[in-house]
């Protein structure tokens, strides 16, 4: 993959913050030069949605081609290259068809070919995780296919047709789910089973485990076959119907509270493949709505933290590698590493298409139907134009009932974290001592936090007591690029960090306690005690391209350790107390507890709302599930000529009442600008959605954007959470500026580089300011806790902790 370089964003400066626990650091830096910006600020050329669309076939073909020669060979590996073979050719070969029909003589019910029964008594093999392949051979290939206009009908003989049928009937008898050995059939507690559907005939399916993608696997196999056989009998007739509704239930429950398996490399694909069978196959056009639009609403969580066919941001569940990498080193072995490939085309797939882990499901994605909405596209398609900000999302933790909102209940309520920049992605579960803010129960090492480089599919550092994964024992504490890290509370545990192979960065420095790291157009140094690990990231932008002036600025900071009373650190800085609990930001208790569902400049939707918004380049996509039975899909302009974007609805669904909200959501990214426009400092954008489910063919939702005035020398920001919050910032001007338009919206670059000037102006006024004043203060925290303040290169700050 070519290194790309950062366009200027003013705001970006790096920051600085120190935090230990029982340590008392005192730090200084020196002032330092300012960068001219760059003229060129505007020459970043725009991906668009239409150049994506236009090469989607030959990504596809290239895909399906990658699939088929890919070694794995287990038997739902061979099921999935059996339906890829199928899909392209009309005529196919007599090994794809036995690829299928053996994998429809296996037991459906085994994961694993465990004990009991024998290994004998599996039939062929473990059939469980070949339930939704089967399904979609059966829908695309039976002889009566209606799928996109029948032109994929009678390609497998009617002989294998009657085998899958065979194998479903199967499936749901005597209970559909697991069925032996590890895939017991007797019920566990809730927070520790996957055994998911015990049963198929106990309404109201309320036994619901936590891990997704056993609950998407199953109940949409259930679904669909009881479907494809509800001809035969008044019983899958009446089990047809009590899943139907179960779907579109459960369909609004994920809409409004998520994934826990959030942004997993193993089961990421587990989750959608399933949801992409009811969107092509389901027969309700209420079912296929709402699965589209979940659909939607799942790409643009991973559309705006993409960074070149790489997902940066926190991860759960990601596995050891004693039995192999699942995608903990490698994005390449994450499952989903061909899809963003198949979707976004900026990776290295395409120069090196290996497969890896992707061989299970792929077949699936590739063969569908579905296709992301334009603003999707274009989110994910271009890091360089997203710029830099901060992603903040609430997720259920490990224990949830799934169709109530969970809120305020805990413990293991997760908050996901994420710095997302042209060059590099930090993110990070935020969690604290307590535990009342956690992904995992804590036992199980499952979680990566991690900072992720643009530059390879391997260019990545992680952290943890076990270096690449982590458990709910860490203490993290993440405000934009710097991350704290503590495992104190645990002194058996040691905090670590896992590096790829040498040569894969392009410099790591040891310079006494810190290391340094140059990876293309970003920096990073990391320093590591006993129980704390420090992470500070920047890109060279900041630093004018100078490795030696990054470094520089880290060495000068002087370190020396002293206990702190009652278990607390001190931290120094231009702000006030801390309070005593969850960790602040510049004296203000950070509200980790009213985190949204998404809050950043482009994809916000407030905690068990079901409205979710996106917005880029001037598109804006909405999707209202506040109507169970009227599900209203928007995609239009931001700024219309008229009033009239594509409107989708529920075939033959109209509303029964008159529901209307109006949700603010609140985002304050280090720069949001685009080569088109360059924004002022520290600009808090606010998003004003409102929607009606009264006006299906009027846009749904208007969105605008407010900055606020300039903070000064001695800023005390109030970080937000909560989507209906606004961060403020003190000031010494009154005047407040013109309203700057969204990114990726059209301005002169004459005028954006007289705006960047002024501000570069202003920034150096303030640094100035901040070196004559020297203003200090103290701050106090628990050891799990962190204090942040912004100090820029060109500033002088002193801070003790």
């Amino acid at each position: 993959m070519a290194r790309r370089h950062r366009q200027p964003t003013p705001d970006a400066w790096p920051l600085r913050v120190c935090r230990l626990a029982t340590a008392v650091l005192a730090t200084s830096l020196a002032l330092s030069s300012f960068v001219w910006p760059n003229a060129s600020v505007s020459q970043v050329d725009l991906t668009t949605a239409d150049q994506l669309k236009a090469d989607y076939a030959r990504r596809r073909a290239k895909l399906i081609e990658a699939l088929l020669v890919d070694p794995g060979g287990n038997l739902w590996h061979s099921a999935s290259k059996g339906l890829a073979a199928i899909y392209q050719e009309a005529d196919p070969s007599v090994q794809a068809l036995i690829n299928l029909d053996q994998a429809a003589g296996a037991d459906p019910k085994c994961e694993e070919c465990c004990t009991p029964p024998a290994a004998s008594q599996c039939g062929y093999g473990a059939g469980y995780w070949s339930l939704p392949l089967l399904i979609r051979a059966y829908y695309m290939f039976h002889a009566g296919s209606d799928f996109e206009g029948g032109q994929y009908a009678g390609r497998i003989p009617a002989e294998l047709s009657d085998h899958i049928k065979s194998f479903y009937r199967s499936y749901l008898t005597k209970g559909a789910g697991k069925g032996y050995g590890s895939c017991s059939s007797s019920v566990q507690p809730r927070c520790s089973a996957e055994y998911t559907i015990d049963r198929y005939d106990r309404p109201p399916y309320t036994y619901i485990s936590q891990s997704d993608n056993h609950t998407a696997v199953q109940a949409s196999s259930i679904f669909l076959a009881a479907q494809m056989l509800k001809d035969e009998s008044s019983d899958y007739a009446q089990l047809y119907e009590n899943w139907r509704v179960w779907w579109s239930q459960f369909l609004d429950g994920l809409a409004k509270r998520g994934f826990w398996e959030t942004a997993s490399p193993t089961y990421v694909e587990r989750h959608l493949a399933p949801i992409y069978n009811l969107y092509d196959f389901a027969e309700d056009p209420l079912i296929r709505k709402k699965a589209e639009m979940l659909i939607d609403w799942y790409w643009a969580e991973i559309a705006q933290e993409l960074l070149h066919g790489v997902r940066g941001g926190a991860k759960m569940r990601v596995y050891g590698i004693e039995e192999g990498d699942r995608g903990a080193i490698s994005a390449r072995n994450d499952t989903m590493y061909g899809v963003y490939y198949l979707y976004f085309a900026d990776s290295e797939f395409e120069s090196d298409p290996s497969m890896a882990n992707a061989e299970m499901y792929s077949a699936i994605f590739a063969t569908s139907s579905y296709r992301p909405p334009d603003t999707i596209l274009e989110l994910a398609a271009n890091p360089q134009v997203r710029a830099s900000y901060e992603i903040k999302e609430r997720r259920k933790g490990s224990c949830f009932v799934w169709d109530h909102s969970n809120a305020g209940e805990g413990p293991y309520n997760s908050r996901r974290y994420a710095y997302v920049t042209p060059d590099y992605v930090l993110g990070s579960f935020q969690t604290d001592a307590d535990k009342q803010f956690m992904p995992l129960a804590g036992q199980t090492p499952h979680m990566q936090n991690s900072l992720v480089f643009a530059t390879s599919p391997e260019a990545r550092i992680a952290w943890g007591e076990r270096g690449y994964i982590s458990s709910g024992h860490i203490n993290v504490f993440q405000h934009r690029n710097v991350v704290i890290a503590s495992a104190s509370g645990h002194p058996e545990l040691r905090m670590a960090y896992h590096f790829p192979e040498p040569g894969v960065l392009d410099q790591v420095d040891e310079e006494g306690q810190w290391t340094f790291v140059k990876e293309g157009s970003a920096y990073a140094a990391l320093r590591r005690f006993d129980e704390v690990l420090i992470i500070e990231a920047a890109s060279s932008q900041d630093y004018a391209n100078d490795f030696a002036r990054f470094k520089a600025a880290i060495r000068e900071t002087e370190v020396t350790f002293a206990p702190a009373s009652s278990g607390t650190c001190r931290y120094s800085c231009a702000c006030n107390p801390l309070q005593e609990k969850l960790p602040t930001l510049n004296g203000q208790l950070v509200d980790w507890d009213s985190y949204p569902l998404f809050a950043s400049p482009y994809v916000n939707s407030d905690w068990d709302s079901g409205f979710l918004q996106v917005v880029f380049n001037d598109r804006k996509l909405t999707l209202d599930f506040r109507d169970p039975d009227n599900p209203i899909k928007t995609e239009g302009s931001l700024h219309p000529p008229t009033p009239t974007p594509t409107v989708t609805a529920t075939p033959t669904q109209t509303p029964t009442t008159t529901p209307s909200a109006t949700l603010t959501n609140t985002a304050a990214p280090t720069a949001t600008g685009t080569p088109s426009q360059v924004p002022s400092s520290t600009p808090t954008l606010l998003h004003t959605l409102t929607a009606s489910a009264t006006l299906p063919d009027t846009p749904t939702s208007s969105a605008t954007l407010t900055p606020t005035p300039t903070s000064t020398a001695s800023p005390t920001l109030t970080p937000t959470s909560g989507s209906a919050a606004t961060p403020t910032a003190s000031t010494t001007s009154t005047a407040s500026p013109s309203p700057t338009p969204p990114p990726g919206s059209g301005e002169s670059w004459l005028a954006r580089l007289l705006q960047w000037i002024l501000e570069w102006l202003r920034r150096l006024w303030r640094s100035l300011q901040e070196s004559l004043q020297n203003q200090y203060g103290q701050v106090t925290a628990p050891p799990y806790g962190a204090a942040q303040s912004a100090a820029h290169p060109g500033g002088l700050a002193k801070r003790d902790l």
